[in-house]
């Protein structure tokens, strides 16, 4: 069998967040929040304003919130390729990845049926109650018609890298988005990772809402539409971790050291690269977070005696973004590695899901 040579490269970027709405600005903001804000919402001043130059106030003012973010970054992601939909429409894929997406959606529905009944329920706000309506929406809008698909709990970037090595798609737009509502915020406040300030609780960690938003293409067709290559992606190793802690059964307690070593051996093994490649290791932890000292451990034990790479701690910027964390890592990841040193090309990011799925994924720019 003829072995596949084809790469699989990342070709654009859109971000909706509160430190930047655009990739410029995400990367000049993007330190200023250690130590700043605990809970990151985004500027809703900004997405009406910005999309109604691509999309009708009619249709933007039927779109639910959670809609209107990954809308804004999926619109600028293939703004900033140059590569139409129009004229692509069944070469390009989507996959969407969020956790709690349709929460407010659902909730307001749910309100409005109790309080004036079934029969009087808001038939506008009923779409937008199912996990996948962010990628209907951009589906509609964007006139998506090659592969398409919503997930939760796994790397939205690796499946839609196997959708693509698979030839279900040339190319695929691909991240994930997260809207914080009330309930996840009082739900966050209640988590042990908190501590006070003038009697008023902080998360020591932030969390926040977004989407980022990638275009990955295969390498021939990126070529042949004059697409300009940003990273190639050398290959990931994923696992799925057995939380240890008893006393918690939410999705983001503690990380075994073993599932977090499983996970970047394997990636390195599929990328057929030596250790003193990598530049830079992605953390998937905060520097106060849960999963900080199984991440060491791991790495510890991954380069024995020899010198560890950088390690960047992007959560204690952009916050944890939920579903759309490993696509805001990614992003992150590139934007630090670029600045460094050319013989640092190669990076390393860690990311985790909900379940407690962990991935691994390698990047060569």
């Amino acid at each position: 069998m003829k072995k596949d040579n084809s790469k699989i490269v990342a070709v654009s970027f859109g971000v909706c967040h509160r430190l930047g709405n655009s990739i410029k600005n995400l990367e000049d903001n993007i330190s200023h929040n250690k130590n700043g804000q605990s809970v990151l919402h985004v500027d809703d001043s900004c997405l009406d304003k910005e999309l109604v130059h691509f999309f009708s106030e009619n249709d933007l003012r039927r779109l639910d919130r959670v809609s209107k973010i990954g809308l804004y970054a999926s619109t600028n992601c293939m703004k900033n390729s140059q590569l139409s939909y129009e004229k692509n429409t069944d070469e390009i894929g989507l996959v969407i990845c969020t956790t709690y997406g349709a929460v407010s959606s659902s909730r307001d529905f749910i309100n409005g049926a109790i309080s004036k009944g079934q029969k009087n329920a808001s038939p506008i706000i009923f779409p937008y109650t199912v996990p996948n309506a962010v990628s209907g929406i951009i589906t509609i809008q964007l006139g998506v018609r090659g592969v398409n698909t919503t997930i939760s709990g796994y790397n939205p970037v690796c499946y839609a890298y196997n959708l693509i090595k698979g030839k279900k798609a040339k190319a695929i737009l691909t991240g994930g988005v997260e809207e914080l509502t009330k309930e996840l915020v009082d739900v966050n406040l209640r988590r042990k990772d908190t501590f006070s300030i003038n009697n008023e609780q902080q998360f020591i960690n932030p969390i926040s809402e977004g989407a980022a938003m990638i275009l990955l293409a295969e390498s021939n067709y990126a070529a042949s539409n004059n697409l300009d290559v940003l990273f190639e992606i050398l290959g990931y190793g994923i696992t799925c971790n057995i939380p240890v802690q008893n006393n918690t059964i939410d999705n983001f307690s503690q990380i075994e050291p073993e599932s977090i070593e499983y996970s970047m051996k394997t990636a390195i093994e599929r990328s057929e690269i030596n250790l003193n490649d990598i530049g830079l290791v992605v953390s998937l932890s905060g520097k106060h977070g849960n999963q900080r000292e199984s991440e060491k451990i791991a790495l510890k034990n991954i380069y024995k005696n020899q010198a560890l790479p950088e390690i960047y701690n992007v959560k204690d910027y952009l916050g944890e973004n939920f579903g759309a964390s490993d696509t805001f890592s990614l992003i992150a990841g590139y934007l630090k590695l670029n600045k460094m040193p050319k013989n640092k090309n190669i990076a390393l990011i860690n990311s985790y899901q909900i379940g407690g799925n962990i991935t691994s994924l390698l990047i060569n720019i």
